[in-house]
C-alpha cells in the first residue's frame, strides 16, 4: 500500500554534505530510476565543473611559468649586456667587473635598521643607501619591536639616547640575535669608549657617505662570514657526538686523532674553523 512517508533532519552543525546509509541510498536508487537519473547527471556536472576548473588553473599556471621564464631570459641577457659594457667601457677585467656587480646586488639586498633619535641622521643614512631597504627607529624600545617584528641583516644605532640608549641596546641584541652585526654611531662619545662594548665597528659622526656606505658594507660582510661560522660550529658539533655514540656503540677502546676524524667527516670546514689537534682516548663498554 502506498504510504506517504516523512522525516526530521537536524543539523548540529553547517555543512553541504547530507550522509545517507550506502544500504539505504542503493536501494532507493533501484526503485526510484529517475531519481538515480537525476543525481547521477548532477555527479556528472560536478565533475565537469571541477575539470574545466583545473584545466584553468592549469592553463594559468602554464602561463605564468612560461611569462617568468622569458623575464628569466631577459634579465640573464640584460645582465650580460651590461657585463661587457662595464668591461669595454670601465676598464675593468671580467672578474672585475662581475665582482662589481656582486657588491652592488649585495647592497641592493640589505635590510638595515638605523637606530637615532636624530631624524637629520636617519635621513642621511637613507640617503648614504640607497639601494638598500633602510628601516628606522628613534630609540633602543623601538628598536627591538622592529626586530622582533622582522629581523634585519645590520643594525646602526647611536648610543645616547632615551627610553633605551645603545650600549642597553647591544646588549639585548647580543643575548637574542648573537650574530647580528651591530654599528655604534655617535658625536659624543669616542672609538676607545666603544671599544669596550662588542659592537662590530664605529661610525663617528659627522661622517662622509663614502665613509657610511663603505663601514656598513664591511660589517655585512663580516655578518655573512659569521653567520656561516656558526652554522659551520653547529655542523661540527653534531658531527662529533655522532662520532662518539658510534664508538660508545662499537663496545672497544679506541684511540682517535680529532683533527684527522673530523678532515673525514667535514672536509668542506674552513681552515679558520678547524679544531685544535688533540687526541681522545674513549674506553667504551
Amino acid at each position: 500500500m502506498n504510504q506517504t512517508r516523512s522525516a526530521t533532519v537536524c543539523a548540529i552543525d553547517t555543512s553541504h554534505v547530507f550522509t545517507i546509509p550506502k544500504i539505504s541510498f542503493d536501494g532507493l536508487l533501484r526503485r526510484d530510476t529517475d531519481m538515480q537519473v537525476r543525481i547521477y547527471r548532477n555527479i556528472i556536472e560536478i565533475l565537469s565543473v571541477k575539470i574545466l576548473k583545473d584545466n584553468v588553473r592549469t592553463r594559468d599556471y602554464e602561463l605564468e611559468k612560461s611569462r617568468r621564464e622569458r623575464l628569466l631570459r631577459e634579465q640573464r641577457a640584460t645582465a650580460e649586456i651590461a657585463l661587457n659594457l662595464l668591461v669595454k667601457q670601465g676598464g675593468m677585467t671580467r672578474d672585475e667587473a662581475e665582482s662589481h656587480v656582486a657588491d652592488q646586488k649585495r647592497d641592493a639586498m640589505l635590510e638595515i635598521l638605523i637606530v637615532d633619535d636624530e631624524p637629520e641622521i636617519r635621513r642621511f643614512a637613507k640617503g648614504a643607501l640607497p639601494t638598500s631597504s633602510v628601516r628606522e627607529a628613534a630609540d633602543g624600545e623601538e628598536a627591538l619591536a622592529a626586530i622582533g617584528k622582522r629581523r634585519p641583516d645590520l643594525v646602526v644605532t647611536d648610543i645616547r639616547m632615551p627610553q633605551m640608549d645603545g650600549y642597553t641596546l647591544l646588549v639585548h641584541l647580543r643575548e637574542q640575535y648573537p650574530d647580528l652585526p651591530v654599528l655604534a654611531i655617535s658625536g659624543y662619545v669616542s672609538a676607545q669608549d666603544v671599544d669596550e662594548h662588542d659592537f662590530d665597528g664605529f661610525i663617528t659622526k659627522p661622517t662622509t657617505v663614502e665613509e657610511f656606505r663603505q663601514i656598513v658594507r664591511d660589517a655585512s660582510l663580516r655578518g655573512e662570514r659569521g653567520r656561516l661560522g656558526v652554522r659551520q660550529m653547529k655542523d661540527r658539533n653534531h658531527l662529533l657526538d655522532l662520532a662518539v655514540v658510534g664508538l660508545v656503540a662499537a663496545g672497544t677502546y679506541v684511540i682517535a686523532t680529532a683533527l684527522d676524524l673530523f678532515e673525514r667527516l667535514f672536509t668542506h670546514s674552513t681552515a679558520l674553523m678547524s679544531p685544535p689537534r688533540s687526541r681522545v682516548a674513549l674506553r667504551c663498554g
